[in-house]
């Protein structure tokens, strides 16, 4: 495989960077089984993205569009929406494009 940019045939898949800097450590203690992963800081940058979970939003929005057709059109829908969606993005770790909070 070589660069696209450079031409270089020094490269590696960033699988093949996660997975080896990636360990996963497991101990007995006196309180029970314990299981640690450690990384080294160019494999923490070549982790994979984090799956999404859309059956979550799904809801959300089948459940904030029951709401909306009960009550009919009240002003008081779109913001219990729009807050309920947020919630709920945060809870599955969603960040806006260019956020990098961790």
């Amino acid at each position: 495989m070589k660069c696209t940019s450079c031409g270089s045939d020094n490269t590696q898949r960033l699988q093949v960077i996660y997975e080896g800097g990636t360990q996963t450590l497991d101990a007995q203690s006196a309180y029970g089984n314990v299981r640690a992963t450690t990384q080294s800081t160019l494999a923490r940058k070549a982790t994979p993205p984090k799956k999404r979970h859309w059956t979550i939003l799904a809801i959300v929005c089948l459940i904030s569009l029951r709401l909306a057709v009960a009550f009919g059109n009240q002003r008081e829908i779109p913001g219990i929406t729009l807050f309920l969606l947020g919630s709920v993005l945060h809870a599955a770790g969603w960040r806006s494009p260019g956020s990098d909070l961790t």
